[in-house]
């Protein structure tokens, strides 16, 4: 494995082992890995800019390619900032949705599990935005959860993302661009 790859999984290994990680109430899997994939995919889209993949590719494909070509050349200083991103948008998502964060059950008593897709664009999206625009959100945190609940209707543009071709990285920019939107709505509403 090269060097660079050993980095890559070095980087994600100290964010899943994070304390802050224990927000995800260790409900994401460990013994495949899907804490690390998840991990790599926050780091890999926030090195891209604007966060997303390059269309008519795989997620695991944009994965490699990125850690290859773009992670590589990255200095302490920019791991380090990755790693702060991570955890603070991991605190603003734990602040606004509680009890349902990364789950498509946001809104209800009963939880669903987490949901890898929504992992990926929550954290992403609110990744994205200063900390003011990130405290107004936890305090219209309710605005927030009634907006995602109507957009995980059937048929919506986030709920299609989140089912069909999810590993797609189409899917996985629709899913960015839409929680982008309602976050966004929030936060500049009258």
């Amino acid at each position: 494995m090269p060097f660079t790859r050993k980095l890559a999984a070095q980087t994600s290994r100290e964010l899943v082992e994070s304390k802050i990680f224990s927000v995800t109430e260790g409900k994401i899997k460990t013994q495949r890995q899907q804490d690390l994939e998840l991990a790599s995919r926050f780091v890999a889209l926030a090195a891209c800019c604007p966060f997303s993949a390059p269309q008519n590719q795989t997620l695991d494909d944009f994965l490699n390619e990125t850690v290859d070509k773009s992670l590589r050349h990255w200095d302490d200083a920019q791991w380090s900032q990755v790693s702060a991103a991570f955890n603070n948008a991991l605190q603003a998502t734990a602040a606004i949705f509680g009890r349902h964060l990364f789950r498509k059950s946001v809104g209800y008593s009963a939880r669903s599990p987490i949901n890898r897709g929504l992992f990926e664009a929550q954290l992403i999206s609110i990744s994205a935005l200063s900390a003011n625009d990130t405290q107004s959100l936890i305090q219209r945190k309710a605005a927030v959860i009634a907006a995602l609940k109507e957009d995980l209707r059937y048929g919506t543009a986030l709920s299609i993302s989140l089912l069909y071709a999810t590993g797609s990285a189409d899917a996985s920019n629709t899913r960015i661009q839409e929680m982008t939107r309602i976050f966004n709505e929030v936060i500049h509403v009258a």
